[in-house]
């Protein structure tokens, strides 16, 4: 698969990108589709140490989240984004799961078939974390934990699949629409035999509820972890922003995010790591 920064409709093939850390909100990740625009960025959180029971668990200098951008057939294009608790390597095990698995869920199965399917690849993603968990300690108490939105654009419509606190939004006219509703109590944290807790990961659900979202000309969807979302009230402020600035650009969008968890960032004190995507939906 090809890896380009942008591509023209007429010019589409298949491609896929795991992105780094290094295509930050300030500088993403861009890319034309056949419909719309999109771009994609993260940011390390400043959370201390201190605040973690297991601080040795976590790698202060490693973004946890991940996200990645495939297009499996011309027309059809999947963000995923991963976005870890405590433990950076749990994103990085939990990746090939959802590399081999999802572009056949979301692209080309049935709603029973996918609700199968996803339940499948929920537990095996489970199971791994809890094995890579084992394996990396070497003391008790280590934790690690994942939640994820996969994210399916086909022509105007929308769809995907959550588990856990990570959101998507569309932004219409200025007012937000939330496609998903966040699971902030979903992390069970049992302990497993010899003192490691892996956090379940919530429920898989689909949304909208009603199957597909059709988008028109204009909309901006937001698929962001609860690093922008859980320092926001509403998610109402978020749109306000943008509909404020007048920015329709999906890396201009992100680098005004970004401000955004700037200014809360020094209101509040810290902040968590932060993955963002923005596609922008209509042609130039």
């Amino acid at each position: 698969m090809t890896t380009p920064e942008a591509q023209h409709p007429e010019q589409w093939q298949p491609f896929e990108v795991l992105l780094t850390p290094e295509q930050t909100l300030a500088n993403p990740w861009q890319c034309e589709l056949p419909a719309g625009s999109l771009a994609i960025g993260t940011r390390k959180g400043t959370r201390p140490k201190e605040e973690y029971k297991e601080p040795q668990a976590r790698r202060p200098d490693t973004n946890e989240d991940r996200a990645l951008v495939q297009s499996p057939r011309p027309g059809l294009v999947i963000i995923t984004i991963l976005d870890t608790n405590e433990h950076s390597e749990a994103a990085d095990v939990s990746v090939p799961h959802f590399r081999a698995k999802i572009p056949q869920i979301l692209g080309s199965l049935d709603q029973d078939a996918k609700r199968e399917a996803m339940n499948l690849l929920h537990i095996d993603v489970h199971n791994s974390l809890r094995t890579e968990l084992k394996r990396e300690s070497s003391h008790t108490g280590l934790r690690g934990g994942l939640v994820y939105l996969a994210n399916c654009f086909e022509g105007n419509r929308l769809s995907g699949v959550h588990a856990g606190d990570v959101q998507a939004i569309v932004i219409r006219d200025g007012k937000a629409i939330a496609l998903n509703e966040a699971q902030h109590n979903a992390f069970d944290k049992a302990k497993l035999e010899n003192g490691i807790s892996a956090r379940r990961l919530g429920t898989p659900t689909f949304y909208p509820p009603e199957g597909e979202f059709v988008l028109q000309e204009g909309d901006i969807v937001l698929l962001a972890t609860d690093g922008l979302l859980g320092m926001l009230e509403d998610i109402q402020e978020v749109a306000s922003e943008i509909a404020r600035l007048q920015v329709t650009n999906p890396g201009e969008i992100l680098n005004q995010l970004n401000k955004v968890v700037d200014k809360y960032e020094k209101e509040l004190g810290d902040s968590d790591d932060t993955t963002i995507a923005a596609y922008v939906h209509g042609r130039a």
